[in-house]
């Protein structure tokens, strides 16, 4: 029962061991969302779904009747027109789910309701599928069979994914079958056999399992069990139109289902149902057959109460009227003395010695019971009258006996009804007062809504657990539940708050160390690079082992011992052209130095990497080695130069970067590529502001 509308309600739940099983607890869900979404009297209507911790649920309208395939267990098989309005119902519920680009998939007798007013409703859409939607939202595939094997289509049982509402119009089919005939069309010893049965063999002629059908039932089972696709009903509008044709020109009553034996070959029977005791199905139970029984009945019966009537009278005035005849009083003076509605009902029976000649041995006893018995009163006299109804069945007595039962079964009848208005009446009394009660400690509660919120909160929780059921109450929930969500929301602010508090302290953190790891690497490129532009390799060592291992700065140490793996690198290059030079020392060598001064002579000597040069046999100038041009540096470099790692191409990169030769930096790190082992520093150093 849904409390706040006090509606009732199906709850389909589904059982722990499928809620293991991703599969299984989407296509729950999926039943629930499209029966929601569906909005049609001849639909199961859908009204929520969800889950409660490892709970998931789905509540639906509750039908009050029974599904078709219970019917068919009892009653063996449904009457042909009322088989056919409950297609033709169920047909426009496709109608409706197929304009939504909706194919049902499980056809079948158990998945149609009927109400107890003859309204048909279809229900379980857990196997459905949309048109367009390919994949079956990841439940379905190509090859996988989803279906009831007594009902399924041949297109389902050969597992294709691209079906649609010809599909769901066989299964149709196949249902209207079982319901005329009393079972389906194809009932295989397992569903495999079953299922290779809707592929292949050709659907029985329901008129050899009931050949009471019209050719016309017959004719439409047929079309809409076709192996073929294409000559089935197109759609459920066409199925509509042709079933709506057929009910015009055959005109029936409620009726239900068939009285009628099923046919052996149909494996049913019909079984009446003991638990349906209403009027309207008492009727339903009557077939085509026994319609012009009931058109006579109440001729009948009318007929049946008259001669009972007539015989009542008789008896009753043959009692009665002996006692007149053979009497020495006139009847007519009699009955002016006295009304009969103020004798006593004992006046009656004949007395004393007039009885015995008015009525018979049997009589007369029955009459002194029935006069003992009015002597008594309560229990006992109703005890002494249903002991005369017993052993005096057809006498007059007996009667009167009954009648006087009647009136006592009426009297405590009406005293039952006296009593349950009083105590109605007490309880909605009752009710008032406890009603009257919550309401007033509700008011004095709210007199506290100035308090602080937890303190509110907890006066109206007072009044729910003092008053529960009440209004008051309901509405203490009301509040308590306002109060709750202001909390919450307090709560949630409050958390928000701290948090941005958290991610601003964060930020500035962040901001203030990118400051400072900002200042620490401008000033160790400022020492480092001025270093190298010297070429002073052991003091950029220094500065570059210095913040490697600088744990103030966790952000700049890879720049530290990238800088060092360069320094490690560019020691083999003075080294190297030192070597060089010293192999021009006995031919003559043109030098061009950084200052553009040309010089050509002798090495004289190299020392302290100072190069001295004999020009026409004097020594006018020394030169640091590294004031050489660029160029000839890099060729007397690469003459002498003979290791693998690192590369002649790396070293002097790492030398032009040095120099602030970018572009001739730029040229060699673009011919290495992959190769160099810290490209990306390399390319860093390109954008640095050297001194």
């Amino acid at each position: 029962v849904h409390l706040p509308s006090r509606k009732t309600v199906a709850m389909k739940i589904l059982s722990d061991r499928l809620t293991q099983r991703p599969e299984f607890v989407e296509r729950f869900h999926r039943e629930a969302r499209v029966a929601i979404d569906l909005d049609h009297p001849n639909i199961v209507k859908g009204y929520d779904e969800g889950a409660a911790k490892e709970m998931h649920y789905f509540v639906m309208e509750y039908v009050h009747g029974k599904s078709a395939l219970r019917v068919l267990k009892k009653r063996g098989r449904f009457g042909e027109r009322r088989a056919m309005d409950i297609i033709r119902q169920v047909s426009q519920a496709l109608e409706y789910a197929n304009a939504r680009g909706i194919v049902h998939r499980d056809i079948k007798p158990d998945n149609i309701m009927m109400t107890r007013d003859g309204q048909v409703k279809l229900a379980d859409y857990g196997l459905v599928k949309y048109i367009d939607d390919v994949s079956g939202a990841g439940l379905t595939s190509e090859g996988q069979i989803m279906g009831t094997p007594n009902y399924i289509s041949p297109e389902q049982a050969r597992g294709k994914s691209t079906i649609d509402i010809r599909s769901d119009i066989y299964s149709l089919g196949a249902t209207l079958y079982h319901l005329l005939v009393g079972r389906p069309p194809f009932k295989g010893t397992s569903a495999a056999v079953t299922l290779g049965m809707h592929l292949s063999t050709p659907a029985p002629d329901p008129l050899e399992m009931n050949p009471e059908l019209s050719k016309e039932a017959a004719e439409i089972v047929r079309v809409m069990l076709a192996k073929d696709p294409g000559k089935r009903f197109q759609t459920p509008s066409d199925l509509v139109q042709r079933l709506e044709r057929y009910l015009k020109t055959r005109p029936t009553k409620a009726g239900l289902i068939t009285p009628s034996k099923v046919s052996p070959k149909s494996g049913g029977t019909a079984v009446p149902d003991e638990e349906e005791k209403e009027d309207t199905e008492l009727l339903a139970s009557v077939g085509d057959d026994a319609r012009s029984l009931f058109q006579t009945a109440p001729l009948l019966l009318c007929a049946g109460v008259l001669l009972l009537t007539i015989g009542f009278a008789a008896g009753v005035f043959f009692l009665l009227g002996s006692d007149g005849a053979d009497s020495d009083e006139d009847p007519v003076q009699a009955s002016a003395t006295e009304s009969p509605a103020q004798q006593d009902p004992g006046d009656a029976i004949p007395q004393g010695e007039d009885l015995e000649v008015a009525v018979s041995p049997r009589e007369q006893l029955a009459s002194a019971a029935y006069k003992a018995a009015l002597a008594t009163t309560g229990k006992r006299q109703e005890d002494a009258l249903r002991k005369i109804v017993r052993t005096y069945p057809q006498t007059g007595v007996a009667e009167l006996a009954r009648q006087r039962l009647a009136e006592f079964a009426e009297e405590r009848k009406k005293a039952e009804e006296a009593r349950k208005r009083k105590q109605k009446a007490e309880q909605e009394k009752r009710r008032r007062e406890a009603e009257a009660r919550a309401l007033k400690a509700f008011r004095e509660a709210q007199r506290k809504v100035s308090l602080p919120p937890v303190e509110f909160r907890a006066a109206m929780q007072a009044v729910i657990k003092a008053h529960p059921g009440t209004r008051a109450a309901k509405d203490a929930a009301v509040e308590v539940k306002r109060v709750n969500d202001r909390l919450a929301l307090q709560a949630k602010l409050r958390a928000q708050e701290k948090q941005r508090k958290e991610e601003e302290a964060r930020r500035l953190k962040r901001e203030e160390e990118m400051r400072r790891d900002g200042a620490a690497r401008a000033r160790f490129i400022e020492h480092y690079g001025g270093a190298l532009a010297q070429f002073n390799l052991k003091l950029a060592r220094d500065y570059a082992r210095k913040l490697a291992e600088d744990k103030r700065y966790p952000s700049l140490q890879p720049l530290g011992k990238n800088c060092l793996a360069d320094v490690e690198d560019l020691r083999f290059l003075y080294p190297t052209v030192k070597k060089a030079l010293e192999a021009y020392d006995e031919e003559e060598l043109t030098l061009t130095f950084s200052s553009g001064h040309k010089l050509t002579g002798m090495v004289a000597s190299i020392r302290d990497g100072m190069i001295y040069l004999m020009v026409k046999e004097r020594i006018p100038v020394q030169k640091p080695i590294l004031d050489i041009a660029d160029a000839q540096t890099e060729e007397l470099f690469r003459r002498q130069y003979t290791r693998k790692k690192p590369s002649a191409d790396l070293v002097m990169a790492l030398y032009y970067l040095a120099r602030g030769q970018d572009k001739r930096a730029t040229k060699l790190l673009n011919k290495m590529g992959g190769k160099d082992p810290r490209n990306k520093h390399h390319r860093d150093m390109l954008y640095w502001e050297r001194p």
